[in-house]
């Protein structure tokens, strides 16, 4: 490919159809190639989350591998740096399939225990506070387009944003991880249903 010259020399995404057009000015050396880097960074921004490790507590799916803020949110580390956010299962065992999700918009900054999104279902709001300090790189739209993707793949293609950063030792010190994220959904789990007792029993919307 590298003989080729001219409009001849196509560029690997656009062979393998990623792009429209776009035409190699550096003798196919990708490596040194800021728009090949560009993609590829879109990519791993996009691209759905490895599955985290999980065991289940009361029929709740704990991630193991994640991090967990008191909000229920998670954070999983990835390539560069970056976290990828989203809601645990049990927020979304509690509060249902949202109608809506209000998340923020890329280049926000995010600050830890601060309110930064929100869920709304029938006509009601519950904000979500932020598990870190960061600025927010990348939305996932599907969630936008169809808030019950995270009811029902809460750790996968259910994920809200990916952050950047600004205070991450700190702000991980501050959450929960492995055993520690089981032991702290069986509380919060215990403490549904000693409320659900004291009230007689409910039934929620969804059952």
């Amino acid at each position: 490919m590298r003989q080729r010259s001219g409009l001849q020399q196509q560029c690997r995404h656009m062979l393998t159809h990623r792009v429209p057009a776009y035409f190699c000015g550096n003798n196919y050396d990708c490596f040194k190639c800021p728009f090949d880097q560009m993609l590829e960074d879109q990519f791993e921004l996009f691209a759905p989350p490895i599955r985290p490790q999980l065991q289940e507590v009361f029929g709740i799916a704990v991630p193991t591998s994640a991090y967990l803020h008191k909000g229920h949110t998670w954070t999983a580390l990835e390539n560069g740096g970056r976290l990828r956010i989203g809601l645990d299962d049990f927020s979304q065992r509690v509060l249902g399939p949202a109608d809506e999700v209000q998340l923020p918009k890329v280049g926000e900054v995010f600050s830890q225990n601060a309110k930064g999104m929100a869920l709304a279902r029938q006509g009601h709001k519950a904000g979500v506070m932020a598990p870190v300090d960061g600025i927010i790189e990348a939305v996932n739209p599907e969630v936008r387009k169809h808030p019950q993707v995270i009811h029902d793949y809460p750790y996968e293609e259910g994920w809200l944003f990916v952050v950047t950063p600004t205070q991450l030792k700190p702000n991980l010190e501050k959450l929960l991880f492995g055993e520690k994220n089981l032991a702290w959904i069986t509380y919060e789990a215990h403490n549904l249903l000693g409320l659900l007792a004291s009230t007689g029993g409910v039934t929620l919307p969804d059952g």
